[in-house]
Protein backbone atom coordinates (compact mmCIF):
# COMPACT_ATOMS: atom_id res chain seq x y z
CA UNK A 1 0.00 0.00 0.00
CA UNK A 2 1.49 3.08 -0.76
CA UNK A 3 1.42 6.24 1.59
CA UNK A 4 -1.54 7.97 1.91
CA UNK A 5 -0.09 10.77 3.73
CA UNK A 6 0.93 14.71 3.11
CA UNK A 7 2.40 16.86 5.49
CA UNK A 8 0.69 20.67 4.40
CA UNK A 9 3.80 23.41 5.33
CA UNK A 10 3.39 27.33 5.33
CA UNK A 11 6.43 29.45 5.27
CA UNK A 12 6.51 32.77 6.90
CA UNK A 13 8.58 34.62 3.64
CA UNK A 14 9.67 37.27 6.39
CA UNK A 15 11.73 34.56 8.83
CA UNK A 16 11.63 31.96 5.62
CA UNK A 17 11.01 29.54 8.78
CA UNK A 18 8.43 26.50 7.62
CA UNK A 19 5.44 25.22 9.82
CA UNK A 20 3.87 21.74 9.66
CA UNK A 21 0.44 22.78 9.74
CA UNK A 22 -1.25 20.32 8.44
CA UNK A 23 -2.09 17.20 6.96
CA UNK A 24 -3.96 15.24 3.88
CA UNK A 25 -4.77 12.03 4.17
CA UNK A 26 -6.31 9.42 1.42
CA UNK A 27 -8.18 6.60 2.53
CA UNK A 28 -11.20 4.10 1.07
CA UNK A 29 -11.76 6.65 -1.39
CA UNK A 30 -12.17 9.85 0.67
CA UNK A 31 -10.15 12.95 1.17
CA UNK A 32 -8.97 14.14 4.61
CA UNK A 33 -7.81 17.41 5.98
CA UNK A 34 -6.57 18.53 9.87
CA UNK A 35 -4.55 20.93 11.04
CA UNK A 36 -1.26 19.68 13.01
CA UNK A 37 -1.86 20.38 16.19
CA UNK A 38 -0.06 17.39 18.26
CA UNK A 39 2.92 18.55 19.77
CA UNK A 40 5.74 18.87 16.93
CA UNK A 41 8.40 21.34 15.76
CA UNK A 42 6.46 24.28 14.20
CA UNK A 43 3.20 23.42 14.36
CA UNK A 44 0.04 24.87 13.61
CA UNK A 45 -0.41 27.11 16.60
CA UNK A 46 3.82 28.20 16.68
CA UNK A 47 2.75 28.99 12.59
CA UNK A 48 -0.10 31.37 13.99
CA UNK A 49 1.84 32.90 16.45
CA UNK A 50 4.05 33.55 13.87
CA UNK A 51 1.73 35.76 11.04
CA UNK A 52 0.00 32.60 10.07
CA UNK A 53 -4.11 32.80 9.46
CA UNK A 54 -6.42 29.39 9.05
CA UNK A 55 -7.18 28.82 5.51
CA UNK A 56 -10.80 30.10 5.17
CA UNK A 57 -11.77 26.70 3.66
CA UNK A 58 -10.77 25.14 6.64
CA UNK A 59 -11.59 27.67 9.40
CA UNK A 60 -11.84 25.20 12.75
CA UNK A 61 -8.18 24.20 13.91
CA UNK A 62 -10.21 21.47 15.68
CA UNK A 63 -12.04 19.97 12.93
CA UNK A 64 -11.68 16.91 10.82
CA UNK A 65 -12.47 18.14 7.49
CA UNK A 66 -13.59 15.08 4.76
CA UNK A 67 -14.63 14.71 1.10
CA UNK A 68 -15.40 12.55 -1.96
CA UNK A 69 -12.97 14.46 -4.06
CA UNK A 70 -9.85 16.54 -4.13
CA UNK A 71 -10.43 19.51 -1.58
CA UNK A 72 -10.95 23.00 -4.39
CA UNK A 73 -8.47 24.26 -2.00
CA UNK A 74 -6.18 21.73 -2.86
CA UNK A 75 -7.29 20.70 -6.24
CA UNK A 76 -5.92 24.35 -8.18
CA UNK A 77 -2.78 23.67 -6.99
CA UNK A 78 -2.23 20.68 -9.33
CA UNK A 79 -0.64 21.38 -13.10
CA UNK A 80 -2.32 23.31 -15.07
CA UNK A 81 -2.84 21.57 -18.52
CA UNK A 82 -2.36 25.02 -20.33
CA UNK A 83 1.03 25.44 -19.07
CA UNK A 84 3.37 25.15 -22.00
CA UNK A 85 5.66 22.77 -20.08
CA UNK A 86 2.71 20.64 -18.62
CA UNK A 87 3.49 17.47 -20.75
CA UNK A 88 7.26 17.92 -19.90
CA UNK A 89 6.86 18.23 -16.22
CA UNK A 90 4.17 14.95 -16.02
CA UNK A 91 7.00 13.27 -18.11
CA UNK A 92 9.80 13.65 -16.33
CA UNK A 93 7.91 13.01 -13.11
CA UNK A 94 6.53 9.79 -14.08
CA UNK A 95 2.76 11.05 -13.86
CA UNK A 96 0.71 9.20 -16.15
CA UNK A 97 -3.52 9.11 -17.07
CA UNK A 98 -3.89 6.23 -14.23
CA UNK A 99 -1.97 8.70 -11.74
CA UNK A 100 -4.43 10.21 -8.99
CA UNK A 101 -4.86 13.68 -7.86
CA UNK A 102 -3.18 12.47 -4.46
CA UNK A 103 -0.62 10.70 -6.55
CA UNK A 104 -0.06 14.07 -8.20
CA UNK A 105 0.04 16.28 -5.29
CA UNK A 106 2.57 13.89 -3.51
CA UNK A 107 4.83 14.53 -6.26
CA UNK A 108 4.45 17.90 -7.40
CA UNK A 109 3.87 19.42 -3.87
CA UNK A 110 1.15 21.57 -5.14
CA UNK A 111 3.21 24.88 -5.20
CA UNK A 112 1.99 27.74 -6.67
CA UNK A 113 2.83 31.96 -6.87
CA UNK A 114 0.36 33.22 -5.31
CA UNK A 115 0.72 32.13 -1.91
CA UNK A 116 3.26 30.13 1.10
CA UNK A 117 2.04 26.70 0.81
CA UNK A 118 3.74 23.06 0.11
CA UNK A 119 2.88 19.57 0.71
CA UNK A 120 5.61 17.24 1.35
CA UNK A 121 5.84 13.45 1.86
CA UNK A 122 6.29 12.47 5.66
CA UNK A 123 9.27 10.01 6.74
CA UNK A 124 8.38 6.53 6.05
CA UNK A 125 9.38 4.21 9.03
CA UNK A 126 9.99 0.21 8.59
CA UNK A 127 11.44 -1.17 11.83
CA UNK A 128 14.10 0.77 12.81
CA UNK A 129 15.05 1.91 9.34
CA UNK A 130 13.91 5.37 7.95
CA UNK A 131 13.33 6.49 4.50
CA UNK A 132 12.99 10.19 2.84
CA UNK A 133 12.25 10.65 -0.48
CA UNK A 134 12.33 14.72 -1.54
CA UNK A 135 13.67 17.02 -4.33
CA UNK A 136 16.90 18.48 -3.52
CA UNK A 137 16.35 22.50 -3.03
CA UNK A 138 18.33 25.42 -4.65
CA UNK A 139 19.45 24.28 -7.51
CA UNK A 140 19.59 27.26 -9.29
CA UNK A 141 21.04 29.31 -6.13
CA UNK A 142 24.41 27.10 -6.06
CA UNK A 143 24.61 26.22 -9.41
CA UNK A 144 25.23 27.44 -12.93
CA UNK A 145 23.84 26.41 -16.28
CA UNK A 146 27.29 24.01 -16.51
CA UNK A 147 26.22 22.77 -13.31
CA UNK A 148 25.30 18.62 -13.59
CA UNK A 149 25.39 15.30 -11.95
CA UNK A 150 27.24 12.23 -13.49
CA UNK A 151 26.27 8.55 -12.54
CA UNK A 152 29.64 8.39 -10.39
CA UNK A 153 29.69 11.84 -8.42
CA UNK A 154 28.57 11.02 -5.13
CA UNK A 155 26.85 13.31 -2.65
CA UNK A 156 26.82 13.59 1.11
CA UNK A 157 25.28 15.73 3.84
CA UNK A 158 26.61 18.14 5.56
CA UNK A 159 25.15 20.16 9.07
CA UNK A 160 25.31 24.01 8.56
CA UNK A 161 24.69 25.11 11.95
CA UNK A 162 25.64 28.61 11.01
CA UNK A 163 22.75 29.10 8.50
CA UNK A 164 20.79 32.11 9.39
CA UNK A 165 17.39 30.52 8.47
CA UNK A 166 17.29 27.15 9.92
CA UNK A 167 19.79 25.77 12.60
CA UNK A 168 19.26 22.32 11.40
CA UNK A 169 19.95 23.16 7.94
CA UNK A 170 21.54 20.20 6.07
CA UNK A 171 23.58 20.93 3.15
CA UNK A 172 24.25 18.42 0.53
CA UNK A 173 27.34 18.02 -1.70
CA UNK A 174 28.79 16.66 -4.70
CA UNK A 175 32.03 14.86 -4.29
CA UNK A 176 32.30 16.14 -0.85
CA UNK A 177 34.19 19.78 -2.24
CA UNK A 178 30.83 21.45 -3.92
CA UNK A 179 28.08 22.56 -2.50
CA UNK A 180 24.74 21.84 -5.15
CA UNK A 181 21.78 22.64 -3.00
CA UNK A 182 19.87 21.74 0.85
CA UNK A 183 17.43 18.74 2.02
CA UNK A 184 14.33 20.48 2.43
CA UNK A 185 13.45 22.46 5.70
CA UNK A 186 10.50 19.97 6.76
CA UNK A 187 13.05 17.07 7.16
CA UNK A 188 16.22 18.85 8.13
CA UNK A 189 15.70 18.35 12.23
CA UNK A 190 15.50 14.52 11.27
CA UNK A 191 18.19 14.40 9.51
CA UNK A 192 20.05 16.50 11.99
CA UNK A 193 19.41 14.21 14.59
CA UNK A 194 20.25 10.60 12.20
CA UNK A 195 23.59 12.72 11.25
CA UNK A 196 24.21 13.34 15.06
CA UNK A 197 23.63 9.80 16.07
CA UNK A 198 25.46 8.40 13.60
CA UNK A 199 28.97 10.16 14.75
CA UNK A 200 31.00 7.90 16.20
CA UNK A 201 28.02 5.21 16.60
CA UNK A 202 27.91 2.03 14.10
CA UNK A 203 24.25 1.73 15.18
CA UNK A 204 23.13 4.18 12.82
CA UNK A 205 24.17 5.26 9.21
CA UNK A 206 22.33 6.19 6.02
CA UNK A 207 22.95 5.36 2.52
CA UNK A 208 21.79 8.04 -0.81
CA UNK A 209 20.39 7.25 -4.26
CA UNK A 210 19.74 10.15 -6.75
CA UNK A 211 18.07 11.16 -10.24
CA UNK A 212 18.88 14.12 -12.40
CA UNK A 213 17.22 15.29 -15.10
CA UNK A 214 18.99 17.51 -16.88
CA UNK A 215 15.34 18.68 -18.96
CA UNK A 216 13.56 19.22 -15.99
CA UNK A 217 12.58 22.69 -14.08
CA UNK A 218 15.02 23.65 -11.16
CA UNK A 219 12.69 22.53 -8.61
CA UNK A 220 12.72 19.10 -9.85
CA UNK A 221 16.09 18.77 -11.12
CA UNK A 222 17.41 16.27 -8.66
CA UNK A 223 15.05 13.55 -6.86
CA UNK A 224 17.02 12.25 -3.78
CA UNK A 225 16.11 9.23 -1.59
CA UNK A 226 17.93 8.63 2.05
CA UNK A 227 17.27 5.47 3.85
CA UNK A 228 19.11 4.57 7.22
CA UNK A 229 18.93 3.02 10.90
CA UNK A 230 17.12 5.58 13.35
CA UNK A 231 16.82 4.79 16.88
CA UNK A 232 13.45 4.93 18.91
CA UNK A 233 14.04 8.18 20.60
CA UNK A 234 13.25 10.03 17.26
CA UNK A 235 9.97 9.14 17.39
CA UNK A 236 9.23 10.22 21.16
CA UNK A 237 10.75 14.07 19.98
CA UNK A 238 9.05 16.88 18.45
CA UNK A 239 10.01 15.23 15.12
CA UNK A 240 7.84 12.03 15.42
CA UNK A 241 4.38 13.36 13.97
CA UNK A 242 6.71 13.83 10.41
CA UNK A 243 7.04 9.97 10.54
CA UNK A 244 4.31 7.24 9.14
CA UNK A 245 4.64 3.75 9.67
CA UNK A 246 5.17 1.87 6.18
CA UNK A 247 2.80 -0.70 5.34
Amino acid sequence: MKNNKLCLLWQNKKSRNWYHVGNLTYEKDKYFFVYQVEQSKRNVFEALENGYRLHPTFPNVHEKYESTILFSAFARRLPQKSRKDYRVILKNLGITKESTDFEIMSITGGTINSDNYEFVKPIEREGTKFKLDFYLRGWRHYNNETEYLEASDELSLKLDPENKFDDDAVAIYKNEEKKIGYVPAFYSAFITEMVKAEEGSTDVSYTMNYKYDPEAPSHFKVEMEIQGLGYENILKSDIGSSVVQAV
